[in-house]
């Protein structure tokens, strides 16, 4: 699974396989969001990746 922090609009959101999963006003409280999921996924047994969108619009792994 991916999950993938990205600049939307005024704040942050969190996109995973289903789509976008909730929006934050800092890219802080998402990145520590997405982390949260990955290891609840991880723990469900699938690999996890989480990716977050630099200023210039590249995703790099957390």
């Amino acid at each position: 699974m991916t999950l993938a922090v990205l600049r939307h609009r005024d704040g942050w959101c969190v996109f995973g396989p289903n789509g976008r999963w909730r929006h934050f006003g800092y890219r802080v409280d998402a990145e520590e969001a997405a982390l949260r999921l990955a290891r609840q996924a991880d723990a469900s047994g699938g690999p996890v990746q989480v990716l977050v969108q630099e200023p210039w619009g590249e995703l790099r792994p957390v």
